[in-house]
């Protein structure tokens, strides 16, 4: 169309890790912070050096103006797709982060959960970051008048039975259901999110294989970021709380657990981090992060998560404004229910240049 603007952008990032797990295998997490893959209970510690350019991505962009308004659309790839090794050609393919389109107060299509406030994401040079953020992308519906954003978002039962053994179940009724309400500020950024779930199964954990247990969930999420002095220093924090599951930690939790009867309890979690952000000179900065996420799982459940704990520390430099060029100090806990525990330490540099 002639009055349709065109935009591509991305960048190009190459990370590298040296990473020691103190009770496994540290390949497991070789490549960002997965809280679940932290080996546990293992007898000896290890040393793995990991290189890679997945985390590399690009974004095709165009805005249109039509008699409803300014409509555009947006779809973003990165390279940590499925297939390639190390052997030869380290060849990975695509795959898709966002795909959606816009008009007037709509969203609709795949993109960040609007009960994920990516605005208080710590720059960290980990892919992830810290392990009791929100973290969810998915296909959704979104409508946002004014301050707020209202979603109905594909839904997804992750259950475990009843002894910690894990199952995901993609035949929910009811779609996930978020409100997030963005607090006016003359300076920084405040907002509450709250999630209502379908959390159910069909057949895999019953006697009668007709049988269909449901039950409702929920989920709360403060986020805010507030401005520290006049250079662009910050400090940001995140507060999560109730059977939120695959929305936090990336999965390493269950929202509920099937009982031996067939009857669906759910499990709560918590989890949140607090950030600061230091600007030393234009183009000098660090960040320092600590984290935490806990579930209440049942005391019997031995071969689960309980916990998991991190710290993030960086320094980047940026010598033109596209270009990072940064180290970053990282240290992972997990504790299974079992009480068996583990840690994870690494070290990562990161050059990342944006187009």
């Amino acid at each position: 169309m002639a009055n349709t603007n065109f935009d591509v952008g991305g960048f190009i990032k190459l990370d590298s890790h040296l990473t020691q797990a103190t009770d496994g295998d540290s390949s497991a997490s070789e490549e960002f912070l997965v809280p679940s893959a932290i080996p546990t209970g293992g007898d000896n510690s290890s040393t793995n050096y990991n290189t890679n350019a997945k985390q590399s991505r690009i974004f095709f962009k165009t805005t249109t103006d039509t008699d409803i308004g300014e409509v555009g659309t947006y779809i973003e790839v990165d390279f940590r797709g499925a297939g390639g090794n190390e052997n030869v050609s380290n060849s990975y393919g695509t795959r898709l982060r966002h795909a959606f389109m816009t008009f007037q107060d709509f969203t609709i299509g795949q993109t960040w959960s609007t009960f994920h406030d990516v605005s208080v994401l710590p720059e960290n040079l980990d892919f992830v970051g810290p392990v009791g953020t929100i973290f969810n992308r998915q296909a959704q519906i979104r409508y946002s008048p004014g301050n707020w954003d209202f979603a109905i978002e594909n839904p997804q039962s992750n259950l475990q039975d009843d002894v910690g053994v894990a199952t995901n179940f993609d035949n929910s009724s009811v779609p996930d259901l978020v409100a997030r309400y963005n607090v006016p500020m003359d300076s920084g950024h405040a907002s509450v999110a709250v999630l209502g779930r379908e959390v159910s199964y069909e057949g895999d954990f019953a006697t009668d294989q007709d049988t269909r247990e449901k039950a409702y969930g929920y989920g709360v999420s403060l986020s805010g970021k507030m401005p520290v002095g006049d250079q662009g220093s910050d400090i940001r924090a995140q507060l999560n709380a109730g059977n939120l599951g695959r929305y936090i930690a990336l999965g390493a939790f269950n929202p509920g657990y099937v009982e031996s009867n067939g009857d669906i309890e759910l499990i709560n979690q918590m989890g949140g981090f607090v950030s600061y952000r230091h600007i030393w000179t234009s183009q000098w900065r660090s960040n320092f992060t600590v984290s935490h996420v806990s579930s209440d799982n049942d005391d019997e459940m031995g071969n689960v998560m309980k916990s998991a704990s991190s710290a993030h520390a960086n320094l980047i430099y940026s010598p033109i404004s596209n270009l990072d060029l940064g180290g970053e100090v990282i240290w992972g806990d997990k504790e299974m229910e079992s009480g068996s525990n583990g840690e994870l330490h690494r070290l990562q540099f990161t050059a990342k240049l944006g187009f």
